[in-house]
């Protein structure tokens, strides 16, 4: 199998391109032009598409001589552009969530829609019922934020007079949505629970939102008592999933966004099972075996505990932050980032110690 990566390098203007070829098959550059490369793999015509609009500099002489090349199963060379044309949005703290799965903005396109449980159907939310009004949440670490905004809390519950001191904090530091109203974060939804009324059993001792129909778990009550409903334990209209790896993601871009850190040790909720991650880059442009056209992509690196016995020394000696995630978004997670690091060519899969992976915002 052919495998190829192109990655967008815009500090520098140069796209970087890897062609791998198997069982030793030669490889032949035809023709470049808007729509990718143009080889021969093996005397096998491929065309290897770009992932955006490239403007593209090189002279006539420039094109001949890489054509009048024959690589022994690795090509790697560089390309030149002035200008590129993508869809790209930069991910950030308070955006308009333009970059997330169901966003305010795609539900309200719609018009009419509903969330029914992944497992059975049965219908949690729904544009003409219980989901009335949307809004945005600024942040998957909301509560952390507003605690780390508000430095000078009141000491006292009342003041001499016996004026609540507290009053105005408490209202700014909890979430309180409306009924009927939901509240969209990068992988969940928010409401209260009169929102949900009869469709949800909610367990208040054990924190979690079900299904009323099967009994699946679908969610969590927050710490403001509200429940917080997963986007990947639901469907859009009967058909449309929601990618369980992207609330990992989600995750991290928080991390990266709030804290500035780009070193984060991943664990699975109630476990000692974790991965080392490194966010090496975030709005990365590329395009890959199996995977074309991605405009934003965040580009990992990481480790496993077996991969490395010096592991613990080096999150000692760095600045690291945790995120605790659940089983199920841990383990697509994984998943997901084994899959991509597969489709790459064999020269970039690892950095050192580390492995390379490429995922879609």
């Amino acid at each position: 199998m052919t495998k190829w990566l192109i990655e967008y390098l815009p500090r520098i203007g140069n796209i970087s391109i890897i062609i791998e070829s198997s069982q030793g098959k030669k490889i032949h550059i035809d023709a470049i032009d808007l729509d990718g490369i143009h080889a021969k793999v093996g005397g096998e015509p491929i065309r290897i598409p770009f992932a955006a609009k490239v403007t593209l500099i090189y002279n006539k002489e420039e094109e001949e001589t890489l054509c009048s090349q024959e690589f022994n199963e690795v090509a790697h060379f560089k390309l030149q552009y002035s200008d590129l044309s993508t869809n790209k949005n930069s991910i950030s703290l308070m955006n308009d969530d333009l970059n997330w799965k169901w966003s305010k903005k795609e539900l309200l396109a719609m018009k009419n829609f509903s969330f029914g449980c992944i497992d059975c159907g049965n219908v949690i939310f729904e544009s003409d019922d219980n989901c009335r009004k949307l809004n945005i949440m600024p942040s998957e670490f909301w509560a952390e934020l507003m605690d780390n905004w508000h430095c000078h809390k009141p000491s006292e519950n009342n003041d001499s007079e016996g004026n609540n001191l507290n009053a105005s904090f408490l209202k700014y530091s909890q979430l309180k949505p409306n009924n009927f109203e939901i509240l969209i974060g990068n992988s969940f939804f928010i409401c209260n629970s009169a929102t949900l009324n009869s469709k949800v059993i909610i367990d208040s001792k054990l924190n979690i939102v079900g299904c009323k129909n099967c009994n699946s778990i679908i969610g969590e009550i927050n710490q403001d008592k509200l429940c917080q409903i997963f986007k990947w334990k639901l469907l859009l209209n009967g058909e449309d999933k929601y990618p369980i790896y992207k609330h990992v993601i989600s995750q991290i871009l928080n991390i990266v966004d709030s804290t500035s850190s780009r070193h984060i040790l991943l664990q699975i909720e109630d476990s000692t099972e974790q991965i080392y991650i490194w966010a090496f880059s975030i709005n990365t442009m590329v395009a890959a075996t199996n995977y074309v056209e991605c405009n934003n992509s965040i580009k990992i690196l990481y480790k496993d505990f077996e991969d490395d016995a010096d592991l613990n020394f080096q999150i000692k000696n760095t600045n690291v932050e945790k995120i605790i995630t659940k089983l199920d978004a841990f383990k697509a997670f994984v998943e997901y980032l084994s899959e991509s690091n597969s489709n790459l060519p064999s020269t970039v899969k690892t950095w050192g110690k580390w492995k390379v992976s490429y995922l879609p915002i």
